[in-house]
């Protein structure tokens, strides 16, 4: 493992840059993100043209600690970039989000040491996670010998780590938190067959190696807790944003790429319908039909609802971690839910607009290679999501809000 003094800074690539700088950057890709969907879905990823757009740009930078080499812009900034990428290609947006959002984790959960290890000389992270515990980290002298094959590890073939969730020894045996190099893992070829999503290069990763100790957290993902709550990265970076809570920043990630993907279908749909006549006299061209003005009129207001939840979620997020930071009340598991829940009723809204989109976009359109085809099979993909089953989460919410699950708060 490298070894760096505890004192490194490592330079940002562009200290000037802005949010809306990245955000413009993001619009500037979508007609060639466009041009590659078909070509993304056969691949199973995005190309190596395409990761070094996106590497050029900052976007994996966008969470890190300055420190390390990042921007350290909010999570609203990070939420709209992620929409734009995905207006231009769903699939290649969830592959970036779902290794892009990972460094806020590591600077959040892992201590100082560590940070130093896995951002290494130029701060080049990119790392899937899996909140399914299907491996295992066992004590070994020196460290811990992590093992176990983990699947849907979104983004794997462009990634340099891996952010498992292990269960560690113990009478029953609990979750911890793992982060393996990229020579301690193999990412095997095993992502095709999907309906929606194909592109998102979501192999299955496979681990057989020793990493150091500090490598190995025993921190539940989904409800961790520390003394006076205040995890590592508070500490270490002082920035609120570090709080530790994830559940939440998750899911209104997932949905920030479901905003940019009905964004999609509906400038698709625009496109149909000013092309495209009605099928019955009067012969008008169909944006010009009221039932058709009815259809992009209610699927543009779903969407700007939808947004407007996850953005403001994001602002939330921000305020439950200065709160917290500055004395106030705890970032709380019932905090970081409720933006859970957030994010997934936002979704029914974009579902719903899909749905509409769909319905009325007529038959052409749903033929192999067709754009709204791929938004439709993708966007089916999202809603089967484990983290959009809204009627479950519900009830765990309810369990935590009146105290019936013991040790969670």
């Amino acid at each position: 493992m490298t070894d760096i003094s505890a004192g490194i800074e490592i330079p940002v690539p562009e200290p000037e840059l802005t949010p809306g700088d990245m955000l413009a950057r993001a619009r500037g890709l979508r007609e060639l993100l466009r041009q590659e969907q078909a070509a993304t879905e056969e691949r199973g990823h995005a190309s190596p043209e395409i990761v070094r757009e996106f590497l050029d740009a900052g976007f994996y930078r966008t969470l890190q600690p300055r420190r390390f080499g990042g921007y350290e812009f909010d999570v609203e900034s990070w939420y709209r970039v992620v929409t734009e990428v995905a207006r231009g290609c769903v699939s290649s947006a969830w592959g970036l989000a779902l290794i892009g959002g990972h460094p806020m984790q590591l600077a959040a959960l892992f201590g100082e040491r560590t940070q130093i290890e896995c951002f290494g000389p130029d701060g080049d992270f990119r790392a899937p996670s899996r909140a399914a515990a299907t491996g295992k980290a066992t004590p070994v002298d020196g460290g811990w010998h992590v093992q176990g094959t983990w699947d849907y590890c979104s983004g794997a073939p462009h990634s340099t780590h891996f952010l498992p969730v292990v269960l560690l020894p113990g009478d029953p045996p609990m979750p911890g938190y793992a982060v393996v190099p990229r020579e301690g893992y193999e990412v095997l070829d095993d992502w095709s067959g999907m309906l929606g999503l194909r592109g998102s290069g979501s192999n299955s990763i496979r681990v057989d190696c020793v990493v150091p100790e500090g490598w190995v957290i025993d921190t539940n993902l989904m409800a961790p807790v520390w003394p006076d709550d205040r995890p590592p990265g508070w500490e270490i970076h002082g920035n609120a944003m570090y709080s530790g809570r994830a559940a939440g920043f998750f899911d209104l990630e997932l949905i920030s790429i479901s905003i940019g993907l009905v964004k999609a279908a509906l400038d698709e749909y625009e496109h149909l319908i000013t092309t495209k006549q009605t099928f019955a006299p009067p012969f008008v061209p169909r944006h010009q039909h009221p039932e058709y003005q009815r259809m992009y009129g209610m699927a543009s207001g779903m969407i700007a609802a939808a947004e407007g939840a996850v953005l403001q979620g994001a602002r939330q997020y921000h305020e439950h971690c200065e709160r917290a930071m500055n004395g106030g009340e705890a970032f709380t598991h019932e905090d970081d839910l409720r933006l859970f829940m957030q994010a997934q009723h936002a979704n029914r809204q974009c579902v719903e607009a899909m749905d509409m989109l769909w319905r009325t976009c007529g038959s052409t359109p749903t033929k192999d290679g067709q754009r709204m085809q791929r938004h439709w099979r993708d966007m089916s993909i999202i809603r089967s999501h484990f983290s959009q089953q809204y009627d479950l989460l519900a009830g765990m919410y309810s369990q935590v809000h009146f105290g019936l699950l013991e040790g969670i708060r």
